[in-house]
């Protein structure tokens, strides 16, 4: 299966064939990360990655590249990421790096055994190896590039520290070729002029880039199904209510926090893997990214959905980066909770009412009227007996007015909590949690505890106070009375295995239909299926893609004829120091002679080091008019976007970056299955 349209060409077969169809010099950029050594196997004879040495698989890539030289130009680039791998003696997995650089989960293969000439837990150093041998295959390395994780996968190692990089190498055909820096450039990070008040301009691009850890290759396709839904500031939301650039709550560092997203539909027919158990509900493709702990040993790692055990457990809450602002105070947020649950607003004065039984609950009694008078409050008693299962029953109204019942209908109106309190510190949430479950709750003896509203909005705002406070919390509907009920229990980890220990809670289920996942910089997300919440893992993200692509290709485009890239006309201004100056993009200029007036550009002399500004600006001011005229008349001038190659595509998503940036992409991808899931991640139908 092959497909091509203007922007997209996708080759569906082994990268080294597909690339002989390629014309010779036809691609301007390569970026790839090809199959890492012993990581996933496709069932495919002559598979890259599945080699039994390492010097076999460094010798196929060498292979792969002589063609991607013989396709690329002259002036192009090759970006190349490579993670690492140990050597490993015995376990039922292969050496890819689950316990190296990624946190790329291993698919469970035949045992294995260190490669020859390596010793057991041997680094295999696959990056550098392969970097020499294309550099002796007259390869120019000309940048080893250090892809930093400021949030790596949990390794559960003890005797080394935990690995949070991998390399991307640059690659050259040639001494000179076209590499646009000023697209890439960052922010400076100079403190001192930070701490000084000065501004300083965007510097060079480092050759370190801290950028969140993508997924295993074979999980850019991890989905959920249609009925799971995504965290935002507001609530929860389905996929078709999300929209890219929003905020939904994700896992990093062991904490919920706030980041944008990026969304991917496809559609999909065959068996999810189902989880279904009372604190779990999740329905996952085959390859979907899962954070597990097993239950005997402790140890933290990430597999696919398709290897879930009993004997594992999975992620399903965490405590949340929150604000250091103050929020309500303690008291306050106790007598808010006391309100939304146990309060009544007066539709006749600006009073507020909250009730509580003496009888059954006299220690409630002394804490409402504590906080009341904790918080200045004007109130009056009333004792009123009403009838409660046939029994007389003593309550106590507490009437609140003036500022303060006004308050507490402005922090809740209409006794619905607001979503900001989800900022509050750590211990106004727990003091608005506990008096809620206190009002209209139950504590049980197994620390369980519970909630009880007829609305879903409140129940659900009530989950996610829990949730931010690291407890595990799911809805349920009852079905005698439709009330809701939201039930707490402690504990982050919850067992795969049945409710008596014995049995399975995994099983496959059909399912055709919507299937989604998140784009996020952190490796995982909250998500929620029935009123369940889970972290599970999200898709690639195309932060490290980026910035190869802009330096490596020109945004004008290139040369239709010959396909040279236009290149990039700045100016400099001088900055607050000698080695940072100001620059500003003036235009583009051609660089073959198949445009007119290409022969009349003029580079500019520098200044002298005894000449002034003002003698300077005299002197060039004929060439800058000249240089103006020239850009000006080139600015309706033709080009074709440039070209970006993968001959690795997995899931498409340098096709989606360069796209995203007007460029041109071919992928080639071995297996059919990702093909036509890149083609529906990038929007393309097949007729």
């Amino acid at each position: 299966m092959d497909y091509r349209d203007n922007k997209l060409t996708i080759l569906t077969g082994d990268c080294l064939n597909r690339l002989r169809d390629l014309p010779e010099k036809s691609v301007q950029t390569v970026v790839t990360s090809p199959p890492y050594f012993g990581l996933r196997d496709y069932v495919t004879n002559g598979q890259l990655g599945q080699e039994t040495r390492p010097a076999d698989f460094v010798a196929a890539l060498v292979a792969v590249f002589r063609e991607v030289r013989r396709v690329l130009r002259d002036d192009g680039t090759v970006w190349l990421n490579l993670g690492d791998s140990y050597a490993v003696n015995g376990g039922a997995r292969a050496y890819g790096s689950t316990d190296a650089a990624v946190g790329r989960a291993s698919a469970p293969g035949k045992p294995r055994r260190a490669p020859e000439g390596y010793k057991n837990k041997d680094l295999l150093g696959i990056p550098w190896q392969v970097a020499f041998a294309l550099r002796d295959d007259g390869w120019y390395l000309r940048s080893d590039i250090i892809w930093a994780s400021p949030n790596p996968v949990p390794e559960s190692v003890k005797d080394r520290p935990t690995s949070a990089h991998e390399y991307v190498f640059l690659l050259t055909k040639k001494e000179r070729y076209y590499y646009d820096a000023e697209a890439v450039k960052e922010a400076s990070k100079d403190l001192s002029a930070r701490k000084a008040g000065v501004s300083l301009p965007p510097r060079n691009r480092r050759d370190v880039w801290e950028i969140a850890m993508q997924p295993y290759k074979g999980a850019h396709f991890a989905c959920v199904d249609d009925q799971t839904e995504a965290l935002t500031p507001v609530g929860w939301k389905r996929h078709e209510n999300l929209t890219d650039g929003d905020l939904i709550a994700v896992w990093t560092e062991n904490k919920i926090n706030w980041q944008p997203a990026t969304f991917h539909r496809y559609d999909f027919e065959g068996n999810l893997i189902a989880i279904e158990k009372r604190d779990s509900s999740q329905r996952l493709t085959p390859d979907h990214r899962c954070m597990i702990r097993m239950s005997r040993s402790g140890i933290v790692k990430v597999l696919e959905a398709q290897y879930l055990k009993p004997s594992m457990e999975i992620l399903t809450a965490a405590t949340w980066n929150v604000s250091k602002k103050p929020g309500v105070g303690e008291d306050w947020a106790a007598l808010i909770g006391w309100y939304v649950t146990e309060g009544h607003i007066s539709k006749t004065s600006n009073t507020v009412i909250i009730y509580q039984s003496e009888n059954a609950n006299p220690h409630h009694v002394v804490t409402i009227r504590s906080l009341l008078h904790k918080v200045g409050a004007i109130f009056k008693e009333r004792r009123r007996v009403r009838s409660w299962r046939g029994r007389p029953s003593i309550e106590i109204e507490f009437i609140i007015k003036d500022q303060i019942a006004q308050r507490l209908k402005s922090e809740a109106p209409e006794k619905h909590l607001l979503p900001k309190i989800l900022d509050w510190p750590e211990k106004e949430r727990w003091a608005l949690l506990n008096a809620m479950i206190d009002g209209d709750g139950h504590r049980r003896t197994d620390k369980r505890r519970s909630i009880i509203q007829k609305n879903k909005a409140d129940i659900e705002m009530m989950q996610i106070l829990a949730l931010s406070l690291g407890l595990r919390a799911i809805i349920s509907r009852r079905v005698s009375d439709g009330i809701y009920v939201v039930y707490l229990t402690e504990g982050e980890w919850l067992t795969l295995a049945g409710t008596d220990r014995k049995t399975s809670s995994i099983s496959q289920e059909y399912y055709k239909g919507i299937v989604w996942c998140p784009s996020v910089s952190s490796g995982f997300w909250l998500a929620r299926r029935n009123g369940r919440p889970f972290i599970t893992g999200n898709t690639f993200p195309p932060s490290l893609v980026e910035p190869c692509i802009l330096a490596g290709t020109s945004a004008r485009g290139s040369c239709p004829d010959c396909g040279m890239p236009w290149q990039r006309v700045i100016s400099r201004v001088a900055g607050p120091t000698p080695t940072a100056d100001w620059t500003e993009t003036l235009g583009w200029r051609p660089a073959c002679l198949h445009y007119e007036r290409v022969d009349e550009w003029v580079a500019l002399p520098k200044q002298a080091k005894t000449e002034s500004d003002k003698a300077y600006q005299k002197r060039i001011a004929p060439l800058v008019k000249i240089r103006a005229e020239l850009l000006k008349s080139w600015e309706s001038a033709p080009t074709i976007p440039c070209v970006v190659l993968d001959p690795f595509g997995g899931a498409g998503t340098t096709a989606l970056v360069a796209n995203r940036y007007g460029r041109t992409a071919v992928l080639i991808e071995l297996n059919p299955e990702y093909a036509q899931l890149a083609l529906s991640r990038l929007g393309r139908v097949i007729s």
